[in-house]
């Protein structure tokens, strides 16, 4: 494990008192568990050793490589504590019916090698109708394999075959299910919402027959979420509003989403298409329930708090996403990491929204570095430069900056490509009717607002560019117009 004093730190106190006694029981008679029990205490006291210092510490006298098995040796055991721990605590897990079914599947397996066959069968019997009944489809397949081996070697031929076709069953509904599911991957597993997945190549009527002869509820309930995806995909808003609404009394009331997990994955994709419907208090308070559902441990720059930053800005609470962005922002620690890019971003647009241009600029550039070689986030820090700078007034330094912008888009071959090219078209428009106040009519005449080249064009609320950048240009050259 990369961090085992963090580990460490978070047992609870009855953990920590347990693994002590695991320990000095056996501490008489092997020095490994002394050892183990040393660097415990010692990562219990917040000292952080590198493998030098914990080998000087627990085992000088050893060979070097000892202090690896240590290592190892102790997160084992404090991997196996928690586990008992949390078995033991009924308060540990909510709607934890998947966590019990788990853990009766392998006491099962357990008794039969211990030779308890009748209690183990009994235990299993009993798992496989809890697994079913919350559509655990794998646990329910593993049980009805082992039972139906177990009753094979009983000589129980037809109770058997009745297990086999229970296990059969449970493959086809577990090959549904993740079926349903991976349609919604691109929208749920990637990186930020930033990067836009690639477009659902889906027949709509045969989506809607899946959800009709779909048996899971659990199923359909990845089949609607993808129905929605599908209709924000196409742009059709009002169609994933009553989808949205639907799939929320459905799932609440049918109990489809059994974990806090489903949940905050639901609530995540909710916020999402709250943005896209422009109705950012009922974004932040998806977002805010995805929160709440999250695992503790969930560092606070990951999707759902970028959801929750993106629908104050929406409602122009300024404060609040500062805060939020401040937050998120401390896990970076000073060094430059493309996974803190976006949040970077943020930090210079909620500056520039609060009319702090140098700020805001000087966000971009002290962390420059961590842009690497990403040409879409290069190209968007590049634009929020020249926004910046265009504010200030420094048109010298504009020049320069739009010169590198234009050979920059040149390489562009992305989905966003169509709108950076609009708007650089845009601020071309602005740069020329800057330099030429006093024919600023001529210019408007001779040199067009751009028409937009595809839907693809429009501003997606949910990338790189926080906030509406045309809005911004086409305001300036209205301004410019009476100036």
């Amino acid at each position: 494990m990369k961090d085992l004093t963090r580990l460490v730190r978070s047992l609870k106190p009855k953990e920590i008192h347990l693994v002590r006694t695991i320990y000095k029981i056996h501490s008489k008679t092997s020095t490994k568990e002394n050892m183990c029990l040393t660097l415990f205490n010692c990562m219990l006291q917040n000292k952080a050793l590198n493998n030098k210092e914990a080998y000087g510490l627990v085992c000088p006298h050893k060979h070097v490589s000892v202090i690896s098995q240590v290592k190892k040796r102790l997160e084992s055991d404090v991997l196996n504590v928690i586990l008992i721990s949390s078995i033991t605590d009924s308060n540990e897990l909510h709607h934890h019916s998947d966590f019990v079914c788990q853990k009766n599947l392998f006491l099962g397996r357990i008794l039969i090698s211990r030779g308890f066959l009748e209690e183990a069968m009994q235990l299993l019997l009993s798992t496989s109708r809890e697994a079913e009944k919350s559509e655990l489809h794998d646990i329910k397949f593993h049980c009805d394999d082992i039972l139906r081996s177990t009753y094979i070697d009983g000589d129980f031929g037809e109770t058997a075959d009745q297990f086999k076709e229970s296990a059969d069953a449970s493959l086809e509904n577990l090959s549904g299910y993740r079926r349903a599911k991976s349609i919604n991957y691109p929208f749920m597993y990637g990186r930020s919402f930033s990067v836009p997945p690639e477009s659902f190549n889906m027949d709509l009527e045969k989506l809607t027959v899946n959800i009709k002869k779909s048996t899971s509820r659990i199923t359909a309930y990845w089949y609607y979420l993808a129905l929605i995806h599908y209709y924000i995909q196409k742009q059709e808003y009002d169609q994933a509003r009553c989808c949205s609404i639907f799939l929320l009394h459905k799932s609440l009331a049918n109990n489809d989403m059994s974990s806090a997990f489903e949940k905050s994955e639901f609530y995540l994709q909710l916020s999402r298409i709250l943005i896209y419907l422009k109705e950012p208090n009922d974004a932040i308070q998806a977002a805010r329930s995805c929160i709440e559902n999250l695992p503790p441990g969930i560092p606070e720059f990951s999707l759902p708090f970028q959801m929750l930053l993106r629908g104050y800005l929406r409602v122009n609470n300024l404060e609040k996403a500062m805060e939020i962005t401040d937050r998120a922002l401390k896990f970076s620690n000073g060094q430059h990491n493309s996974s803190f890019n976006i949040w970077y971003l943020f930090k210079s647009n909620i500056f520039f929204c609060l009319k702090r241009y140098r700020e805001s600029n000087q966000v971009l550039i002290t962390n420059d570095q961590g842009f690497g070689d990403n040409i879409l986030q290069r190209t968007y820090h590049l634009l929020y430069e020249m926004v910046n700078i265009i504010e200030l007034g420094d048109l010298y330094w504009f020049e320069y900056k739009f010169d590198s912008f234009r050979k920059r888009i040149q390489r562009l071959q992305i989905r966003e490509a169509d709108r950076i090219r609009y708007l650089y078209d845009l601020l071309n428009l602005l740069k020329k009717n800057m330099y030429h106040l006093e024919k600023v009519t001529r210019e408007q005449r001779e040199n067009p607002v751009p028409a937009k080249y595809s839907p693809s064009t429009a501003w997606d609320p949910l990338g790189f560019e926080v906030i509406n950048i045309e809005e911004w240009l086409l305001n300036k050259l209205q301004l410019l117009k009476f100036a």
